[in-house]
């Protein structure tokens, strides 16, 4: 389980992925396996953030991924669309944490 002070720390982690992109919404996502990060990326115009770091991941099978939107007063919301959340179910990933608001986060298991 993830709790908030290691999100807080990863969320550094996703601060300086997301101003990467050059995109106006600014994503990242973080896959996590066992605790350790295995990759991160960035949202881009022909890639979601999801995408692009679990493209990194040779074997997503029951990793965890963080998906935070940065704004200009921290964090906002970073569901995964649709699109993202059915790769995310191919891809085995077991569940996403994303960004709801400055300090909340959800969980959800990707069924």
């Amino acid at each position: 389980m993830i709790f908030m002070g290691r999100i807080k720390r990863l969320s550094r982690l996703a601060k300086r992925e997301a101003i990467k992109s050059d995109y106006r919404y600014k994503l990242a996502a973080i896959v996590l396996k066992g605790g350790s990060v295995l990759s991160v990326g960035h949202n881009t115009v022909n890639k979601h953030a999801e995408v692009n770091a679990l493209q990194r991941v040779k074997n997503a099978k029951g990793c965890t991924l963080l998906v935070f939107r940065l704004t200009k007063t921290g964090f906002g919301l970073a569901k995964p669309c649709i699109k993202c959340q059915e790769y995310l179910r191919l891809r085995g990933v077991e569940k996403v944490i994303y960004s709801l608001g400055r300090d909340e986060f959800v969980t959800e298991r990707v069924t």
